[in-house]
């Protein structure tokens, strides 16, 4: 039992780090279209500007 013990704790750790990139991809794909429209209008300035 000892070694498979061992061999958890890094198979959980690497499965927390996947979960909390899933997680920040997810709220970035699935984030308010207010931010969108944010960072659209910021792009529409940077064009007139030019």
């Amino acid at each position: 039992p000892g070694p498979r013990d061992d061999d958890s704790l890094p198979s959980n750790f690497f499965m927390t780090i996947l979960l909390v990139i899933a997680f920040a991809v997810l709220m970035y794909a699935f984030r308010p279209n207010s931010l969108r429209q944010v960072s659209n209008d910021a792009v529409k300035d940077r064009d007139n500007e030019r």
